[in-house]
Formats: structure tokens, C-alpha cells, sequence
């Protein structure tokens, strides 16, 4: 194994390895055959076949190297996709919000080439200024949520978050007044009963572990978008 390789950098995903979606252990990697020291373990779809057709399952059993992501050599071989679309054409997924020239090189690379944030439930991925955005980090107190990540225990995630944006939980949350009232409207129109982002915010930063919140921000004019999931309890 070349020690000199450098770890790849996802557009869409940029602080993959700080939010725990690789393991660092050491495994041969299914897709090249080679002794590598990071695992994925996201989530991506493959399909399996039924009685009555195929649908897409997530499959984490594969051993695969983040270089065969970012080359898109395993989403190639395994015929995986590392996003939902069944979901996201319900939702953002939308070839309508995406320059006709660049969207087939758009979706290649996010498709196929990024890996994917662990959701609870409903999986988004917003687009904004004709691309979609990135994935910057968990929000909320993370308690269930780290069960599920690579990622030290006792800190929350709006913590992480923050400081991989450079910045303090309070500055991070000031800035995300417009990301905040897009989502309680959204929270609102399919049965959620919430005043206003501010609300949302202060669920967000207590220490109810029942809400996480996955924060993304535009490539372009540096917005951020955010979409909650709300936990079921015990």
C-alpha cells in the first residue's frame, strides 16, 4: 500500500472522513484488491432481486476504499447508486432545477462519486445556484445519532459541525435564520405544528435527543440549507 496516498476530497461531501462515514481499519478493499486503512460505511443501493421485480436495498457489507468512490469504480462494478433516488425525485432531486449542460456531469459525480450521509429517515439533498449543495455536518445533541458514526463520544453534533465550519455553535446558528424558517415551513406543510425557526433552533441545541438536524451549504453563494428528521423514541 502507497502510506503517500492522499485521502480524497469530495465536492459534495467535503468533511466525509471527520463525520465518521469511514472507519479507519485495516482491510483489503473488494473493488481494487488493495490493503487500504479506510473503510466506507455509509450507506449506497444496490438492487436485489424479489418475486415481483427488484427494488434498491443499502448495503454495507461491501469493503470499499474511499478512492474507489471517488473514481467511481465501485459504484461501476457493484451497479450501486450512493444516493436514494426513488426519494429524491419525490423531493430536491429534480433535473428541471439544473443547467441542461452541466446536469449530467452534476449528477455523475453526486451519484456516483460522493458518498453518503447516514439519515434516519427521509433522505434530502438540496440544490441551490444551479448545483446541488454540500453536505457540511450533523446538527443536535447526537446522542443516538453517534451510535451510528465513527465519531467521539460526549460531543455534540451542532459542536462537530461547528467547528468544522470554523466557527462557535452560537455564530453557526445565527447564521441560519433563512435555512431555519424554510424548514419549519416545510415541517408545517406536512403536519408539524412549529411556530417559527426559532423554536426549531432551541430544539436543535437542548438536550432532547429526538430531532437531528443535517445542514448543507451552497457552493456558490455559501447559504446554508438545512432539513430535520424527527427521531422515534424507544
Amino acid at each position: 500500500m502507497n502510506k503517500q496516498l492522499q485521502l480524497p476530497v469530495f465536492k459534495y461531501l467535503p468533511h466525509a472522513f471527520e463525520l465518521g462515514l469511514f472507519s479507519k481499519e485495516k482491510f483489503t478493499c473488494d473493488i481494487c484488491k488493495t490493503e487500504r486503512e479506510y473503510r466506507y460505511i455509509g450507506p449506497f443501493y444496490v438492487e436485489k432481486k424479489k418475486s415481483k421485480g427488484t427494488n434498491k436495498v443499502t448495503n454495507s457489507q461491501k469493503k470499499i476504499c474511499p478512492w474507489c468512490i471517488e473514481s467511481g469504480k465501485a459504484a461501476e462494478i457493484l451497479n450501486a447508486d450512493f444516493k436514494d433516488v426513488d426519494i429524491l425525485e419525490q423531493t430536491c432531486y429534480n433535473k428541471e432545477h439544473l443547467d441542461e449542460e452541466i446536469c449530467d456531469a452534476v449528477i455523475q459525480t453526486w451519484l456516483y462519486r460522493t458518498p453518503n450521509f447516514v439519515a434516519d429517515s427521509t433522505e434530502l439533498w438540496p440544490i441551490c445556484c444551479n448545483d446541488f449543495t454540500s453536505f457540511v455536518g450533523y446538527l443536535g445533541t447526537g446522542d443516538k445519532r453517534t451510535q451510528n458514526l465513527n465519531l467521539e463520544k460526549g460531543e455534540s453534533l451542532s459542536e462537530i459541525t461547528a467547528i468544522l465550519e470554523r466557527k462557535s455553535v452560537t455564530d453557526l446558528f445565527l447564521e441560519l435564520d433563512d435555512a431555519l424558517a424554510l424548514e419549519t415551513e416545510r415541517l408545517n406543510e406536512i403536519g408539524y405544528d412549529i411556530e417559527n425557526g426559532s423554536i426549531l433552533a432551541d430544539r436543535l441545541k437542548t438536550e432532547e435527543n429526538n430531532i437531528v438536524g443535517y445542514l448543507f451549504k451552497c457552493l456558490e453563494c455559501k447559504r446554508y440549507r438545512l432539513h430535520v428528521d424527527f427521531i422515534q423514541k424507544p
